[in-house]
């Protein structure tokens, strides 16, 4: 069993590895070290996937799965948004975003990203932005989504959240996504802007 993952993650690093050299031969070079290390960590956690069956990805949309600085890849997600990921982040005191690279597992037959994914994308970051604003863990209670523009295929996906309102037992919520790497949300560009109500549970 070892060894079998141990060979899927050489694969996968090999994928990545060639579709980074392509990439560079177009551009300046610059030191990758810091890179690289995120390119091997990728590659392994997506080898473990491979091995374990929790995924479906191949060494080709392996490839195409790298996200723009300063996301870094998730690692603590539960086992429906790891099916689909990879997911990507950063986060600093005052805010936060979560990203993914868009694939053809995430559109609907006419090539246009699932609402379906999106929304759910949605909750993520909404719920994501209730832990972080008053430190409990929450349920959905509801979820309203705007679709404002198409996502496709092959696109940098990345949203934030953040908390309107909060009592004791309920926070409000508004979520916002756009594709791009721009770190500040384009209002008049967004893909979907979401409300969001959610139960804070007790600690235990």
């Amino acid at each position: 069993m070892f060894s079998c993952i141990i060979r899927r993650c050489v694969a996968s690093a090999r994928a990545v590895r060639c579709a980074y050299a392509v990439r560079c031969t177009h551009a300046r070079r610059i030191d990758i070290g810091e890179r690289r290390l995120g390119l091997f960590a990728l590659a392994l956690l997506v080898g473990l996937w491979q091995s374990t069956g929790m995924s479906d990805f191949s060494e080709t949309e392996l490839a195409a799965l790298q996200p723009p600085e300063p996301f870094r890849l998730s690692v603590r997600r539960g086992p429906f948004t790891t099916h689909n990921g990879p997911w990507f982040h950063w986060a600093r005191a005052d805010s936060f975003r979560q990203g993914v690279r868009l694939l053809d597992r995430h559109c609907n037959s006419r090539g246009i990203v699932h609402g379906g994914f999106l929304s759910s994308f949605a909750d993520g970051l909404a719920a994501t932005s209730v832990f972080r604003e008053v430190k409990r863990s929450s349920v959905t209670i509801k979820l309203n989504t705007e679709f404002l523009r198409s996502a496709k295929s092959g696109e940098w996906l990345q949203g934030t959240a953040r908390v309107s309102r909060a009592t004791g037992k309920t926070a409000f919520v508004d979520a916002y996504a756009w594709v791009g790497e721009a770190q500040e949300p384009p209002m008049d560009g967004l893909i979907f802007r979401s409300s969001a109500i959610f139960r804070l549970l007790e600690d235990r």
